[in-house]
């Protein structure tokens, strides 16, 4: 019996290599999906290291900047810088006298006489001018070593316990100002410089591309580029310059007030006043008993003997500052129109007539024709109306601010001049504004008819502070023409 042989089917080898191909693209997709998340994997990861690179720095410059911030702030920002407009000694001396004299006129000051300014501007000298304490105030009062000589002072003024003194409004106001700026100081100089400030700091140091051991110079580098760009720290400055200018008014108006107190403790001249100042009742006794003999009194009277010299000095100087105080006053053009003034006619001009022979003129002649009408310099009281036939003819005095007077002289005898005088005759002193009509220009007085040299219409303007005359042309300043 023959053997059977079978061929083998031709579809089971068909199916052995499709599974093989199957087999084969499975390896393929496995292997390109090893790489494929592989590959993720590592961008990711370099994705997330360069994030990771980049907000550590961020947040690294970010929080040293938040650390140092007081730091560059206190390092910036001097604490008795202050914006008071000091750009000299001499533009800083004028300033103090300009204070010293406002805060005694004021309202709420002491209306001390001008001696007593003189002596409150050299004895503030005298102690090396401390911004800080610029009268001495700090120091212990010697009827109660625990507190200071401010804090006897303060509660005279400021708190219903005194029975002698009203309260004063403006340093109960100043008080509160100053805790208010010190509070706001306090938190800008705690607190992180602003996000735009943060943002411009870091723009800067980005541009440095700074690497390795030049961050140790970081701190500089933000210091100098705080310097070229101002504006950032001008919140601070601001409020440093609004403490430093109060308490500077607090400090003057402090001192003003110990020298109204000293005259009630008998503080009858300089060398006594000097004694109060120093070392209250105390010293107010030695140097009214031209000092003793111990150790505190031979102190007491070097110092006098020191602040005498330097008082003296003052004296010149401080004369011409005090009546520098009016520099930033503009008076008003009393003629609205251009002005002109013969040589005879000017401030301090050498003149002659037959009543006052030889003497400097007092004011300045403002030629106008006859009927140009006259306004106030500035507004203020009518305090005198009247007629002098030697001198200023028909005449008006007006008392402003600060103790300034102007006199307004030879105004026409007209209907408007009868009116003026009869309202003062009724009302007594009355207000004016600049800008009223208050007489026209005349040769009334003392101006002889047909004379070449005086005999010319003209306003006769006078300015004087208490009893001073100043040159009315350095307050008008405005041009004028001189004729010969």
């Amino acid at each position: 019996m023959s053997k059977i042989i079978y061929k083998k089917k031709p579809e089971t080898d068909i199916v052995k290599r499709v599974e093989r191909l199957i087999e084969q693209e499975k390896k393929q997709k496995r292997g390109a999906s090893r790489w494929f998340w592989g590959m993720s994997f590592l961008l990711t990861a370099m994705a997330a290291l360069g994030i990771y690179h980049s907000f550590y720095t961020e947040s690294g410059i970010s929080l040293w900047l938040n650390k140092n911030a007081p730091r560059i702030k206190n390092d910036m920002l001097d604490p008795g810088e202050g914006q008071t407009g000091e750009k000299s000694v001499q533009q800083a001396d004028t300033l103090l006298a300009q204070r010293i004299h406002a805060y005694n006129m004021d309202f709420y000051g002491p209306k001390l006489k001008p001696s007593r300014e003189l002596f409150l501007y050299s004895y503030i000298f005298f102690h090396g001018r401390d911004d800080n304490d610029l009268t001495y105030l700090n120091r212990p009062f010697s009827g109660d070593s625990a507190i200071s000589l401010r804090e006897w002072l303060l509660p005279k003024m400021t708190t219903s316990s005194s029975v002698v003194f009203p309260l004063n409004p403006r340093l109960i106001a100043l008080d509160e100002e100053q805790q208010a700026l010190r509070r706001e100081l306090r938190h800008y100089f705690a607190t992180p410089f602003v996000p735009a400030v943060n943002k411009a700091i870091k723009n800067y140091l980005d541009t440095l591309k700074i690497k390795g051991t030049d961050r140790f110079n970081r701190l500089k580098l933000v210091e100098n580029f705080l310097q070229r760009h101002p504006e950032y720290l001008k919140t601070g400055r601001r409020l440093l310059g609004q403490l430093t200018a109060a308490d500077q008014e607090m400090n003057i108006r402090l001192g003003l007030f110990q020298m109204r107190l000293g005259a009630d403790y008998g503080a009858v001249n300089n060398r006594s006043l000097f004694g109060w100042m120093t070392s209250d009742y105390k010293g107010l006794k030695n140097a009214l008993s031209r000092f003793s003999k111990n150790r505190d009194s031979a102190s007491l009277k070097k110092a006098w003997l020191n602040f005498k010299k330097d008082y003296a000095q003052n004296r010149r100087f401080y004369k011409k500052l005090h009546f520098s105080v009016y520099s930033n006053l503009h008076l008003l053009n009393p003629l609205n129109h251009s002005l002109t003034i013969k040589r005879i006619g000017l401030f301090g001009a050498r003149r002659k007539n037959n009543v006052h022979g030889i003497y400097r003129h007092q004011g300045v002649d403002l030629i106008a024709d006859a009927g140009s009408n006259v306004y106030p310099v500035l507004d203020g009281f009518v305090v005198y109306a009247g007629y002098q036939r030697n001198g200023h003819g028909n005449h008006l005095k007006i008392k402003h601010d600060g103790g300034l007077i102007s006199t307004y002289s030879h105004l026409q005898n007209d209907a408007l001049w009868k009116k003026q005088l009869r309202r003062f005759r009724r009302e007594g002193p009355f207000y004016v504004k600049s800008g009223t009509l208050i007489g026209h220009v005349g040769t009334t007085g003392n101006i002889p008819r047909n004379d070449a040299q005086y005999g010319y219409a003209h306003l006769h303007l006078e300015i004087k502070v208490k009893t001073h005359a100043v040159n009315p042309l350095t307050l008008l300043r405005l041009p004028y023409h001189i004729q010969n």
